[in-house]
């Protein structure tokens, strides 16, 4: 797992495409990590998930619509931006694909992938033991 999570995550303008988060959902393996590149991460920083909470992770987002956001919402420096929270972070797959989100308040928010808030709030709660490890959670 690791190793295939040391290559770089493609920061990229604009929603991913459907592909993308397909490929991330069918990884072999999921982390949570620090919203930086793959070759930075130290295997600390690496917050594997066990089978289980991949199952309900892959329910979770596959139940999702998909976002659609424009390139240019991604360079404008406003507030609203996912990024401005300082929590954010990435689920990242053993198949260098990887999802940006952030957590807010007692939710996570994924950056192309809207939840109902009472389906945000489950995957916080399924995060949240990984979170606390790499972004700061506190009230």
């Amino acid at each position: 797992m690791s190793a295939g999570l040391l290559v770089t995550c493609a920061q990229r303008y604009g929603s991913v495409a459907q592909e993308s988060v397909v490929e991330t959902l069918s990884s072999d393996a999921i982390a949570v990590t620090p919203r930086i590149p793959g070759f930075l991460l130290e295997p600390g920083q690496i917050h594997r998930l066990s089978s289980s909470e991949m199952r309900l992770l892959r329910t979770l987002l596959r139940g999702g619509k998909m976002r659609v956001v424009h390139e240019r919402y991604y360079h404008d420096d406003v507030p609203g931006r996912r990024e401005d929270s300082g929590k954010v972070f990435y689920l990242y797959g053993s198949n260098e694909q990887c999802l940006g989100g952030r957590v807010v308040g007692d939710m996570v928010e994924m950056d192309d992938i809207e939840l109902s808030e009472p389906d945000s709030r489950d995957l916080y709660r399924l995060l949240y033991r990984h979170l606390v490890k790499v972004v700061d959670i506190r009230p």
